[in-house]
């Protein structure tokens, strides 16, 4: 046997226990996160993944934003969700968390690109409970409740219609949002 045919499966081992270990000893997006602003650097990438969602800069912001009670449960909340990557929109950068197949429990963290002031939509319960939030400073404003009401009815119009009122989201449980346009059907 040809002594590269028993180098090559060894160096491969030993190239991934390497990796392995870099990876684990990389500092996380949780070690990184300083400063809010800081956000724009995890663009494209899962919060969920990458230990974003473990950074006491971000836990502190959303605490200071939803109060002591509200703040402990959407700390539960942050432990273990589904995520999609952050993405840039309309002046936001946009965290966006959910439950798979769970019927609701869906969130958006929205920060401000310009000033990092940040917005939360929470949906803590099944779509039918309706209750959601959208916690942040007064008024809300509308590109914040327009992200929300697309991002609602492209992952839960097909079983209610989301649209904005006063500072949240009425929830219609008799029409449905379109998953292409994001917006409720006629």
């Amino acid at each position: 046997m040809p002594p590269r045919a028993i180098i090559t499966p060894t160096v491969l081992a030993l190239l991934g226990t390497l990796a392995a270990q870099a990876r684990s000893q990389a500092p996380s997006a949780a070690d990184s996160l300083n400063d809010l602003h800081d956000l724009s650097r995890y663009v494209g990438t899962f919060p969920c993944v990458n230990g974003l969602l473990r950074s006491p800069t971000l836990r502190r912001a959303v605490a200071a934003l939803l109060g002591p009670v509200d703040a402990a449960n959407y700390g539960e909340y942050l432990e273990n969700p589904n995520c999609g990557k952050i993405e840039r929109k309309d002046g936001y950068l946009v965290l966006d968390l959910f439950f798979a197949h769970s019927g609701g429990f869906s969130s958006l963290i929205l920060v401000r690109e310009r000033d990092a002031v940040m917005f939360v939509f929470w949906l803590r319960g099944e779509v039918g409970y309706q209750q959601d939030h959208v916690y942040g400073p007064r008024p809300v404003p509308p590109a914040v409740l327009h992200i929300a009401e697309r991002n609602m009815n492209e992952g839960w119009g097909h079983v209610a219609c989301f649209t904005p009122q006063a500072d949240s989201l009425a929830i219609d449980l008799y029409r449905r949002g379109d998953p292409e346009t994001g917006i409720c059907k006629p």
